[in-house]
């Protein structure tokens, strides 16, 4: 974040009498988090791990979409009982969500010195 330049007004103003301008985090020194055991970061955040969880969800996904060929679908409106149908609705929902969100941004977006402004 910039520093804002100190307004010399604002020091004659009686309601801001005392207040002196500081630079962001000067008053929160950072902590360095240690590591939970033997130097070896959290199990959730290690490269081994997470690659372990995204084949463990891929095989879920995956067999939920095998175990249709041994369910019989009852469709309600006809597309709905086609193979993997839920499966795909589910990937192009989530798809359009996420380019929704990235339009959106487009139209709500702000500067980076929005605040620094006012």
């Amino acid at each position: 974040m910039s520093e804002q330049p100190y307004d010399k007004t604002l020091a004659d103003n009686p309601l801001y009498a005392g207040l002196k301008p500081v630079t962001y985090g000067e008053d929160c020194p950072r902590v360095d988090v240690p590591d939970l055991k033997d130097g070896e970061p959290h199990w959730l955040v290690r490269p081994k791990t997470i690659r372990l969880l995204w084949i463990g969800f891929i095989a879920i996904l995956a067999l939920t979409v095998v175990a249709q060929l041994f369910i019989e679908v009852h469709d309600y409106f006809g597309v709905d009982g086609w193979f993997a149908f839920y499966a795909i609705f589910g990937f192009v929902s989530c798809l359009g969500m996420v380019i929704f969100a990235k339009l959106l941004g487009l139209f709500l977006k702000r500067p980076d010195t929005y605040y620094d402004d006012l």
